[in-house]
C-alpha cells in the first residue's frame, strides 16, 4: 500500500499512526525506515536491515534479507520513496519470497506495482490545533478560513504559517500568504531540512520531474480554478503522458473532468517560468479564451448556449487573466474575448464586470484600436448596459457603431448596431424609430444571415410592436419566433420570445396563458442558466400571482428572488423585488414592514445612473398612502430612515424573514403551475 501526497502533506504522520495502530496485528510487529536521507536505490537494503537491528555483510544483502523476512509475519513502513523508484526492484524481491510481509510506503509518486494499491493523502478538512496558546476570536474567523483554503489543508503549511503568530495577526498571516507562499518558513532544529520551508518542500519533487514535465507544470501555473485535457494541451502542451506524470508525482490531481493544482504548487511552478515560454503560453491562453467567447456568440444546436456559458463560467478565471495580459500585448485579441460573448456578460449575471472591460477598451487611443473592433465594442456596451447605463448613452454607442460600421461595409456590425439602437430606442419611448432600425437590421440579415442576432431582432421588434399598442403583431411575431426557435433548437432566444410573450397575453386579459408563457419562459431560462433574465421574469410572475391574491405562490417566488437578487446585483431587480415584498407585507396587515420595504424599493430606484423599463414595477404609492395612515408622521420618517441604512444583505434577510416562515405552507419554488394556478388567499 502507498501513501502518496504532496510533500508536507502528512504522509509520514499518517503512516506512523497506521504502524501504531496495527503493529499488534502482525507476529512480528511493525518496523519504519526512514529513506529520506538515503541517496539512492542501491542503499536501500542497508536501510532496512539497520531499521530491523540486523547485523549482515556486505555481499548479496538482497539475499540475507529475503532470509530474514522469508518467515516474518510483519509491517514494514516504508517512508519517503519518492527519489527511490530506481530501487524497487528490491521490494519486488522481498513481497515475492517473503509471503507474510507487508509494505506500507509514503512516496510523492506511484511505485507502479501491479498490486499495488494507492491512497492519495489530501489536505486536512479541519485544520489541526498546532498552537494550543492560539484562541480563535469571532472576529479572526474569516482569516483562518482563508489561509485554510489558501494552504488546502496542508499540515505542514498550516504549521509554518502558525509560527508567524507570534509577531503577526491571523489577519496579517493571511495577508501576506496571498503575495507569495515563501513567506511560509521556519527556523526549527526539530524539523527536517526538507520541512523548513514549503520551497525546500518542492524543490526536492521539482527534481524528481523530467524536463517536459517541469516546463508543462510551469505553463500550467498560470492557470486558475483547474483546467482540462484540452486547457493543458493548448496552454501548456501537456500530453495525457505528461499529465499522468505529474498527477503520479503528486504535483496536480484530478478532480472529475479537470484537474486542480494545489496553490502552493502553483506559486512555486510560477517562478519557475521563465518570461519566454510565459508569454508563450499567455498567448495560447487568450487565443483559448476567444475560442471559449466565440461559442457563446455561435448559435449551435449540437451545443446549447448553456453548455457554453457554463463552460465559460467554469473558465472564467483563466479568461480573466487572458484579458489582463492581452489588454496590455494584443488589444485587438482582447477585444475579441470581450465583445463576442454578450450574452454570457448578461445571462451570468456579469454585466457590470463586463462594462468595466468594455468601456476599458474603448478608452484606448484609435492607433491602438482598430475602427471596426471598435464598432463591435459599443454593440456590445449598448447591449449589455440595459438598465445598468442610461437609454441616451446606449442610443450614442450605437449610432457610433453603425456609423463605422456602415464606412467599412461591414454588414453583420451594422445590423447589430441597428439592434441595439432600436433597443435604446424602445426604452427611451421612441418605438417608430425603434421598430424602423429593428427592421434595416433584419434586412441586413438577409443579405449576412446570423441566427442569433436574427432571433434577437425579431424577439425586439415583436416587444416594439407590443409597447406601440399594435398587440396583434406583436403576438403573431413572437409565436412565429417561437415556431422558429423550436426548429432550429435555439433555446436562448425561445425563452425570450416566451417570456416576452407574456406581456401579450396581459393586455389581452389572459391571464391563464400569460402565467403559463411564464412558467415556460422560467423552466427555459434555468435550463440556459440564464440568471439575470430568471431573475426578472420570476418578478413578473409573482406580482401576477399577487395581482390574483395567490400570496402562497408569491412567497415561494419571493424565496428564490431573495436568493437570485443578490446574484445579479442590478438595482431594477432590487427595486422590484422589495417593492413586491412590500405590497405582500401590506397585504398581510404588517404595514411598518411594509412602508420600510416600499422605502428601500424607492432608494434602489432612485440610485443615478440606472435605467428602468416602461414595464418595471414601481414602489408602490398606495402602501405609503394605505399603511401610512397606522403611525405618525415621526414613526414615518424613522422607518424609511432605519430602511435606508440597512445594507443589502441586511435588507434582503429583513424582507425574507416573515416571508419564509410563511412560505413554509408553500409548495416549492420549482412547482410553478401549482403555485400560480393553486389556492387563492
Amino acid at each position: 500500500m502507498t501513501l502518496i501526497g504532496a510533500g508536507g502533506v502528512g504522509k509520514t504522520r499518517l503512516a506512523l499512526q497506521v504502524a501504531l495502530e496495527q503493529a499488534a496485528t502482525f507476529r512480528h510487529g511493525a518496523a519504519f525506515v526512514a529513506l529520506a536521507s538515503v541517496a539512492d536505490g542501491n542503499q536501500i537494503a542497508s536501510a532496512i536491515a539497520g531499521a530491523l537491528g540486523l547485523t549482515i555483510s556486505s555481499e548479496d544483502l538482497t539475499a540475507q534479507l529475503k532470509s530474514y523476512l522469508s518467515d516474518k509475519h510483519l509491517l514494514l513502513v516504508l517512508d519517503n520513496m519518492e527519489h527511490l523508484l530506481s530501487g524497487t526492484g528490491l521490494l519486488l524481491e522481498l513481497l515475492a519470497h517473503c509471503p507474510q510481509l507487508r509494505l506500507l510506503v509514503t512516496s510523492r509518486a506511484a511505485l507502479n506495482f501491479q498490486g499495488e494499491y494507492l491512497i492519495d493523502v489530501a489536505g486536512l478538512d479541519v485544520p489541526k490545533d498546532v498552537n494550543p496558546r492560539f484562541v480563535l476570536e469571532p472576529r479572526s474567523k474569516p482569516a483562518v478560513v482563508q489561509i485554510c483554503q489558501l494552504l488546502q489543508g496542508s499540515p505542514l503549511a498550516i504549521e509554518l504559517a502558525s509560527n508567524w503568530l507570534r509577531v503577526l495577526s491571523v489577519e496579517e498571516v493571511a495577508s501576506e500568504l496571498q503575495s507569495s507562499l515563501d513567506f511560509l518558513a521556519a527556523d526549527q532544529p526539530d524539523l527536517p531540512v526538507r520541512h523548513r520551508s514549503i520551497k525546500a518542500v518542492f524543490d526536492s519533487s521539482w527534481v524528481l520531474l523530467q524536463a517536459d514535465q517541469q516546463l508543462a507544470l510551469a505553463k500550467l501555473s498560470l492557470l486558475r480554478g483547474g483546467f482540462t485535457l484540452e486547457s493543458a494541451a493548448r496552454v501548456a502542451h501537456a500530453t495525457p503522458s505528461v499529465l499522468l506524470g505529474l498527477v503520479g508525482r503528486s504535483m496536480i490531481t484530478r478532480d472529475g473532468a479537470r484537474f486542480v493544482m494545489h496553490e502552493a504548487v502553483r506559486q512555486y511552478a510560477d517562478q519557475r517560468l521563465e518570461p519566454q515560454p510565459r508569454a508563450a503560453a499567455l498567448l495560447a491562453l487568450s487565443l483559448l479564451s476567444r475560442d471559449w467567447a466565440r461559442a457563446v456568440a455561435v448559435h449551435d444546436a449540437a451545443r446549447p448556449a448553456a453548455v457554453s456559458i457554463q463552460n465559460l463560467e467554469l473558465e472564467f478565471e483563466n479568461v480573466r487573466i487572458a484579458l489582463e495580459w492581452s489588454l496590455q500585448t494584443d488589444p485587438l485579441l482582447c477585444a475579441e474575448i470581450v465583445y463576442l460573448p454578450w450574452y454570457f456578460w448578461f445571462a451570468a449575471a456579469r454585466k457590470q464586470l463586463g462594462m468595466q472591460w468594455l468601456t476599458s477598451l474603448l478608452e484606448l487611443p484609435s492607433s491602438v484600436l482598430p475602427d471596426l473592433s471598435r464598432a463591435n465594442l459599443l454593440c456590445t456596451r449598448s447591449v449589455v448596459g440595459m438598465r445598468i447605463s442610461s437609454a441616451e448613452q446606449r442610443l450614442s454607442d450605437g449610432e457610433i457603431a453603425w456609423q463605422i460600421a456602415r464606412e467599412a461595409g461591414d454588414l453583420p456590425c451594422q445590423a447589430r448596431a441597428l439592434f441595439s439602437s432600436g433597443m435604446a430606442r424602445g426604452d427611451l419611448g421612441q418605438f417608430a424609430l425603434a421598430i424602423q432600425n429593428v427592421q434595416q437590421a433584419l434586412e441586413l440579415l438577409s443579405i449576412a444571415p446570423d441566427v442569433n442576432v436574427e432571433a434577437d431582432c425579431r424577439n425586439e421588434l415583436a416587444f416594439l410592436h407590443w409597447h406601440n399598442g399594435s398587440t396583434e403583431t406583436a403576438r403573431q411575431t413572437f409565436e412565429d419566433l417561437i415556431q422558429r426557435c423550436r426548429i432550429t433548437g435555439n433555446t436562448r432566444s425561445l425563452a425570450n420570445a416566451t417570456a416576452n410573450l407574456n406581456y401579450v397575453y396581459a393586455s389581452l386579459g389572459d391571464v391563464e396563458t400569460q402565467l403559463k408563457m411564464l412558467e415556460q419562459a422560467i423552466a427555459l431560462y434555468r435550463t440556459s442558466l440564464n440568471i439575470n433574465n430568471l431573475c426578472t421574469t420570476l418578478l413578473t410572475l409573482g406580482n401576477v400571482m399577487f395581482q390574483r391574491g395567490n400570496l402562497i405562490g408569491v412567497s415561494a417566488t419571493l424565496t428564490e428572488l431573495g436568493e437570485l437578487c443578490p446574484q445579479v446585483q442590478e438595482a431594477v431587480c432590487f427595486s422590484c423585488f422589495y417593492a413586491l415584498c412590500a405590497a405582500f407585507e401590506q397585504q398581510r396587515g404588517h404595514h411598518a414592514k411594509a412602508l420600510r420595504l416600499n422605502a428601500i424599493a424607492t432608494a434602489w430606484r432612485s440610485q443615478p445612473g440606472q435605467d428602468f423599463a416602461l414595464e418595471d414595477m414601481e414602489p408602490n404609492q398606495f402602501i405609503e398612502s394605505q399603511s401610512a395612515a397606522h403611525f405618525s408622521q415621526q414613526q414615518l420618517e424613522q422607518f424609511k430612515l432605519e430602511a435606508t441604512q440597512l445594507r443589502s444583505s441586511e435588507a434582503t434577510q429583513y424582507a425574507l424573514g416573515q416571508i419564509e416562515l410563511f412560505g413554509e405552507r408553500a409548495v416549492a419554488p420549482l412547482a410553478l403551475e401549482s403555485m400560480a394556478l393553486g389556492v387563492m388567499i
